[in-house]
């Protein structure tokens, strides 16, 4: 839902024709394809400013991709000791709020302004991944950052902030959680930090190695295999970064433990599965990137790094996600019986 309207001597905004999306409908993965489309459509109607108020993590990272200066703690959210209860836990919940102007008094001059609803229809939201990964590419260029200069690494952690959000480590909830002290927690939330980092580095080698395999084959487009560059740039930036962090602070990469076995495959299986497997990796990590590059009981070191691979992860998942629709959509109803219910079995092991 978005809003406009001309203005005329406003103490904020002067004379500005202004628009804002005042809400919006969808998956956080899909914020940026909304948020382009809620804005082509403001841009339309000739407005001189778009302005907006989010506060979820996906979203906001949705709106800096597609060129938004974010402002960052201009609003609190506030809860009563009876609300804090019923959201516990607290701080996890908090941050997967999706809290807009119409949550609250509502946009600027809300009953004067006209509203009117956009969607990212056909026409704006194209339709394969290979014209999606026309769009991917741009992104891209204008998000493009150096691993080397654009991260200013602490010379130590301050050992007084958790690594890893409470919530999401492993013994979160239990007894022994319980009998630890905070530092103690604090001290293990380091190394559980180490894991997910190691986790998402050991990840990320096979998948590099598997889309340079791609490149300028007859499996992509020309379109697509132009995107495939920038993801495999950023991956690997993710890996430099992931290890810096860990060879810095924790002393070591840790290791990968797994035995791979030879196999055939069908037609098109080993394909299918190796996208699955990409968006099994990506889809994962994002999930703890989102819960904790806001939570400011982290170190800020950990919260720049889940936020910068959290703006081009959600790149790659929406690429991923429709190439791997279409690729299922080609071999799935070749594949006899039992290969269908091999690949969901492994599927389903897998995640």
């Amino acid at each position: 839902m978005v809003a406009h309207k001309q203005l005329s001597g406003d103490p904020r905004f002067g004379d500005l024709h202004v628009g804002q999306i005042a809400d919006s409908f969808g998956l956080p993965e899909h914020a940026g394809e909304i948020l382009h489309a809620a804005f082509e459509h403001l841009h339309g109607l000739g407005v001189d400013l778009v302005t907006a108020n989010q506060s979820h993590p996906g979203w906001v990272a949705g709106y800096a991709d597609n060129g938004f200066v974010v402002l960052k703690d201009r609003r609190l959210f506030c809860a009563s000791p009876e609300l804090e209860a019923l959201l516990q836990p607290f701080e996890q919940t908090r941050r997967s709020l999706f809290l807009t102007n119409l949550m609250c008094h509502g946009p600027h001059a809300l009953s004067e302004i006209p509203m009117t609803t956009t969607e990212a229809t056909s026409e704006r939201t194209p339709k394969s991944a290979s014209d999606v990964a026309v769009r991917l590419t741009k992104l891209s260029r204008e998000r493009s950052w150096n691993v080397y200069t654009d991260i200013a690494w602490p010379e130590a952690l301050s050992g007084e902030r958790y690594c890893m959000a409470p919530e999401l480590m492993s013994i979160w909830g239990t007894e022994h959680w319980d009998t630890l002290t905070e530092e103690q927690r604090v001290r293990l939330s380091l190394y559980e930090c180490a894991n997910f980092f190691s986790l998402t580095l050991q990840g990320e080698r096979p998948l590099v190695a598997g889309l340079s395999d791609r490149l300028y084959s007859k499996r992509v487009t020309a379109d697509a295999t132009e995107y495939l560059h920038h993801f495999l740039d950023e991956e690997n930036k993710h890996m430099v970064m992931f290890g810096m962090f860990l060879n810095r602070y924790v002393g070591k990469v840790y290791p990968e433990k797994k035995v791979a076995l030879d196999r055939t495959y069908a037609k098109g299986e080993e394909e299918v599965m190796f996208f699955c497997k990409a968006l099994v990796v990506e889809e994962l990590g994002d999930y703890y990137n989102m819960q904790m590059m806001g939570d400011q009981r982290i170190e800020p070191i950990v919260r720049e790094l889940n936020d910068l691979h959290h703006r081009d992860e959600s790149r790659h998942i929406a690429f991923g996600r429709l190439h791997l629709r279409e690729l299922s959509e080609r071999w799935l109803a070749e594949w006899p019986r039992r290969v269908r219910v091999r690949v969901q079995t492994w599927l389903a092991r897998s995640t």
